[in-house]
Parts: structure tokens; sequence; C-alpha cells
């Protein structure tokens, strides 16, 4: 052999040497199928329950009142369903998205199929807001976070696909619900129910792990001008947002980092957006996107003998005011929000319409929350609101038109407020999970975790206390007042503490002014 031939070999081999590997989501592949498991797990066990009143109402008349009977299942479930979400999110540090989510399906069917044979309240709310409040606490947070794990750059994208087909989802249930009882009747229509719940498990049997489908790709150290380094920040003009997205840059990590750097890249993934998430189930995934960015920082993070040590869970946050109002208004918005949906199909049944016309009005409300869905992406795109502001917008308008629905018992009159109803039901839901992330970047998951717990105690409260009032007054009317109040309590609380936090500042502003003109 030539030596020409052996210094190729030799140079070959060197090459060979200097290249790296970095496992990388697969951002597709098996993750469409996880997609697709997770869009139809929340249709076969959350969606239904926006007919909840349509199916229970008659049933919930007959052994007693159905508004009492409405409020306190669906907010044993809320709480139950809220405090279960910090069991589960410990359960999937320790075992497999797919092992949680097995857990979660089978205690959530037990519960579909007992609620078949419930014959008084007791037994529904044992069946539907206990049992199935666990199952959903356990199943919800295990299917997100593994959707998660599948797609980095693409999560945006299939979160807002699967989105789209809930909310269409939203638009197909009354109708099928009427469907059905018109049909089968109560007993069948539940039955029918429980086995579309049975659809979980071939999803959750699909939540594979994604270490068996991640991509190795091969970095060539020795091309450094085709990557970019953490260090190259100092010297070349690079925005934090291409830092964090370059293919390269956590092999390209292990190279010379230093402190500042290891704390910029943290601040970075700390504030970086993540996908809203519009209903119960889809808060789970900032809270397990954020643990997935911990983990990957786990690494790179600095001594721990140069940092302090992080508790698992930081209680100052309840000393914090601030943290304090944002939790109670957006708790109290969130469960008026969730109530009321609940209560409406009685609502409607006591302005004397039909069980056709109430589908279609229930319908309507729910095309108006998918295309307002669209169209706040749309904007969402073009300008920067703050999350913040947006829900206090659709709280304000919210109690504006809920009153309006109260005023007139007439089919074009309630057509039109669901319909507004509906458009503003997004400006609640959707930036729900990202004022905390604006608030409180750096610790997402605690407070987002305790203000789940501050929801579900306002969730335990709010079904007696709206029983209660029913009880007495006897009204609807009433009822859906005290949903109201809510609303504004948020309202009117938020705005105090915005002016004085805005005074606070422009004090400030002006005290160091004068202090450095002096």
């Amino acid at each position: 052999m030539s030596s020409t031939s052996i210094n190729s070999l030799k140079e070959e081999k060197s090459v060979k040497n200097e290249i790296k590997y970095k496992l990388t989501p697969p951002e597709g592949g098996w993750g469409y199928i996880v997609a697709v498991a997770v869009t139809v797990i929340v249709n076969v066990t959350a969606q239904p329950q926006c007919a909840f009143g349509l199916i229970f109402g008659n049933f919930l008349a007959d052994i007693g009142d159905e508004t009492t009977g409405t409020t306190l299942a669906n907010g044993m479930f809320n709480t139950v369903f809220s405090f279960t979400g910090l069991l589960s999110n410990i359960l999937l540090q320790k075992y497999s998205h797919r092992t949680v989510g097995i857990l979660g399906a089978t205690i959530f069917i037990t519960g579909q199929f007992a609620t078949i044979f419930v014959t008084n309240l007791i037994q529904m709310v044992l069946f539907f807001g206990v049992i199935q409040g666990i199952g959903f606490g356990l199943l919800l947070p295990a299917v997100y976070s593994s959707l998660n794990t599948y797609f980095e750059k693409r999560i945006n994208v299939m979160m807002g696909l699967c989105q789209s087909f809930m909310a269409a989802m939203n638009i197909v249930v009354p109708i099928m619900a009427k469907l059905c009882m018109d049909t089968y009747g109560f007993r069948a229509s539940v039955a029918l129910l429980a086995a579309l719940s049975l659809n979980c498990l071939p999803g959750v049997l699909s939540l594979q792990p994604v270490k068996r489908h991640l991509k190795k790709i091969p970095i060539l150290e020795h091309i450094e001008n085709k990557y970019l380094r953490i260090d190259d920040v100092k010297t070349k003009s690079v925005s934090l947002n291409d830092l964090a997205t370059k293919d390269q840059m956590q092999p390209l990590m292990e190279e010379g980092l230093n402190e500042s750097n290891i704390r910029l890249y943290q601040k970075y993934l700390a504030t970086k957006p993540r996908p809203s998430i519009a209903s119960l189930g889809e808060r789970f995934l900032s809270i397990s996107s954020t643990g997935e960015m911990e983990r990957t920082l786990s690494k790179y993070t600095l001594n721990t003998e140069d940092q302090p040590k992080q508790k698992l869970f930081d209680l100052s946050l309840f000393k914090d005011p601030k943290f304090i109002n944002i939790s109670i208004g957006m708790s109290l918005s969130f469960t008026s929000d969730l109530a009321f949906i609940s209560i409406l199909p009685m609502v409607l049944t006591g302005k004397n319409f039909t069980s056709s016309e109430i589908a279609v009005l229930i319908s309507v409300l729910f095309v108006s929350d998918f295309t307002s869905r669209i169209l706040l992406s749309a904007v969402s795109t073009v300008l920067a609101i703050k999350n913040r502001h947006i829900f206090l917008l659709g709280t304000t308008l919210s109690a504006a038109f809920r009153c309006g629905f109260l005023m007139s018992n007439g089919y074009m009159w309630t057509m039109v407020m669901c319909s507004c109803l509906g458009f503003l039901r997004c400006l609640i839901q959707t930036p729900l999970p990202l004022v905390i992330t604006e608030e409180y970047p750096s610790n997402f998951s605690t407070a987002f975790s305790f203000y789940m717990v501050i929801c579900g105690v306002i969730s335990l409260i709010f079904g007696p206390l709206m029983s209660y009032i029913k009880a007495v007054t006897g009204s609807d009317a009433m009822v859906i007042h005290v949903l109201t109040l809510a609303y504004l309590i948020c309202t009117v609380t938020w705005t105090i503490e915005m002016i004085l936090s805005k005074l606070k500042t422009k004090k400030t502003t002006e005290t160091t002014g004068n202090k450095g003109a002096n």
C-alpha cells in the first residue's frame, strides 16, 4: 500500500474520531402516532363533558335538582383533578408516561362504566367527581408530557393541530348527545360514553418511550464556521433565539461553558414561551415542558457549591400578594367558566327552549370559541400583547355579556349572546397558563402547581355555594349572577393591583431621577 493511501486512511480515521453525535427528538415518525393518540384520548374523555347537562340534566332533575347536582359533581371533578395533577407529576418522575397513562385510563374508564348504574347524587359525585377526576388527573399529564418529548421545533404546530381537532369535537358533541338521548335514552347514552372512553387504552399503549426513536445526528467539530458555539455570544451579534434553537447547541455546549453563559441560557429557557393550552388538561404541557428543559440543563448547571439549593416547592410564593391575587383571580374566572358551561343546558331548558334548540345554541357557542382561537393565534403573530391583559379583557367583557344573556329569553337574542360568550371564552382559556409564565418565568412549575391547588380549593367551594344559592332562591339566573360576580372580582382586584404597581413604578423612577439629578 502506498504512503499516500496510508495517509488518506489516517486522515479519514482522524476525521471520524472528531465526529460527535447528539440525540434529538424525532420531530415526526412515531411522534405523529403519539399526537393522534393525544387527540383521541382528550376527545373521548374530556370533550364529552361539554354535553354533561344534556345527558345528565333530566336524571339529576328526577333525583333532586339538576343545577345542584351538576355543580356538585363538576366541582368535585375539578377539585380532585387539580390535586391529582400534583401526584401525577411526582409519578412521572419515577415511572414512564405509558405506565402512568395506563393507570389513569383504567381508573377513568372504571368510573365511567360505574356511572351507568348511578341512582342518586352521592353515587354520581363519587363515580364521576372522584373516580373519574383521579383518573383524568393521572392520564392527561402523562399524555401531554409524552407528546412534548417527541417534538421540539414543531411542538407549536403539533399542539395547534391537536387543539383544532379538540375544539372541533366540542362542536359535534352536543349534537351527538342530543341524538343519542332521543334515540337510546339516558342509560344507553351513558353506556355509549363509557364504551367511547375505551378508545383511550390503545392511545396510552402507543406512548412508547422516546428513547426508542431519538435521532442520532453527527457533528463535525473541526468545521468551526458551520456551527455556533455558545462562547461566540461574546464576539458575535446573535439573538438569544438563534442561540437556543441551533441544532448543534447541546453537543457544542460541552466545550468551554462559563458561569455567565450558563445563566444566560437558563434565563432564556425560563422565559421561552410554551404553546398555549386551552383546556384543563393542556395546562400540564407547560409544566412538563419546563421539567424537560430543566433536565436538559442538568449536566450543564453550575456546581452546587456555587449556587443555592432549590426547594421542590417554594412556599415563599404564598407570601407574594401579587401571586395570590393572580392565582385567585384566574381560579375564580376558570371555575366560573366551567360551571357556566356545565349548567348552560339546564338554564336554556328553564328558558323553555326545546332540546334541539339547546343543542344548536351550545354548538354555536363552541363554534365561536373555535373561531376565536384561530383569530387569536393569527393576531398573536402580529401583535405582542401581554397575556394577562388578554385574560383581563376576557373576564371583563364576559361579565357584561353574561348579564346580557339574562336580559331576554328570545331565541335569536340568546343565540347572539351564546356566540359572544363563546368568542370571549377563548380570551380566558387560551392565555391562562401563559399569565404565570410571564409573571414567574424562573419558577413556573412551582407557581403553576400552587395555582392548581388554589383552583381546586375554589372549585370545591363553588359547588356547595351554587347549590345553596339555587336552594334558597330557586333561580338559575341568580346562580349565573354569582358566577358573573367571580369574573368581576378578578377584574376589580387585577385592575387595582395594576394601577398600584404602575404608580409605584412611576414613583420609583421619579425618585431615582431626582437622586441622579442631585
